[in-house]
C-alpha cells in the first residue's frame, strides 16, 4: 500500500494518463482524492474505542480528543479497564448533547476514580498520509484503488464540465470524459453501496440520546 497523497496523486494520474499534470493540477487532484476519501469513509469508517477519564460530579464530557470522530456507537460507564465485565455497564442514558459533547446520565455519579472510567466506542474517517495534516494512513488496498477510483471519476467529470465552455480540439473529447467518468463513479457508487452493506454498527448513536 502506499497510503501517501504523493502516491495516490500519481496513481490517479496514471488514471487519467496525465503524468506530467498537463489538464489536472496536483491541488485539483488533491480535492477529488479528499472527496473520495470522504465517501469512502463514511461507507466503511475506521471502528476504535477510547477511554474518557471522568471527573468529579461532571456529566458532559468533550470527545475533542477523538481525531476523526464521525459518530458514536456506543458508551461503557462505569468502566474499570483493570476488571473488564461482561455484559458491559451502560449508564441509563446517553449521547451528544451538542456537537463533540457527550452527556451522561447515571446511577453511578461519576467521581475521576479508575473504577469510573467512560469508553466509548465510534466511527472515524480514514487518512492519507500528507493529506490535511496526517501523519500515516489507514486504508488497505482495496480502500486505496476505492479512493483512487472515485477521485479519477471526479477529475473526469469535473473538467469535461469545464470544457463546455471552451473549444476542445476533438469535437467528441467532452463527452468521452463524461461518459468515462460516470462510468467510474458507478462502478465507485456500486462497490461504496457493498461497503454500507458489509458494515454492522451496533447502536448507532448519531447524536439520539438514550
Amino acid at each position: 500500500m502506499a497510503n501517501t497523497l504523493a502516491a495516490i496523486i500519481d496513481q490517479v494520474e496514471g488514471e487519467l494518463k496525465d503524468t506530467g499534470n498537463a489538464v489536472w493540477s496536483a491541488d485539483e487532484l488533491t480535492a477529488h482524492i479528499r472527496r473520495a476519501l470522504g465517501q469512502v469513509s463514511l461507507s466503511s469508517p475506521r471502528l476504535l474505542d477510547a477511554l474518557l477519564p471522568s471527573a468529579d460530579g461532571v456529566y458532559e464530557y468533550s470527545l475533542s480528543a477523538l481525531t476523526g470522530l464521525l459518530w458514536l456507537v456506543d458508551c461503557w460507564y462505569p468502566w474499570n479497564p483493570a476488571e473488564p465485565c461482561c455484559p458491559a455497564p451502560r449508564p441509563e442514558r446517553w449521547g451528544l448533547v451538542k456537537e463533540g459533547t457527550l452527556a451522561i446520565e447515571s446511577g453511578t455519579r461519576p467521581d475521576g476514580a479508575v473504577e469510573h472510567q467512560i469508553r466509548v466506542f465510534y466511527c472515524a474517517a480514514h487518512t492519507i498520509a500528507g493529506l490535511d495534516g496526517a501523519a500515516s494512513g489507514t486504508l488497505d488496498a482495496a480502500g486505496e484503488g476505492l479512493v483512487v477510483l472515485g477521485a479519477s471519476g471526479y477529475a473526469a467529470l469535473q473538467r469535461a464540465q469545464d470544457g463546455t465552455a471552451r473549444v476542445w480540439p476533438n469535437a467528441g473529447a467532452v463527452a468521452a470524459l463524461t461518459a468515462w467518468g460516470e462510468q467510474r463513479l458507478a462502478h465507485f457508487n456500486a462497490a461504496l453501496d457493498t461497503l454500507r452493506r458489509r458494515s454492522v454498527l451496533g447502536g448507532d448513536a448519531r447524536g439520539e440520546v438514550r
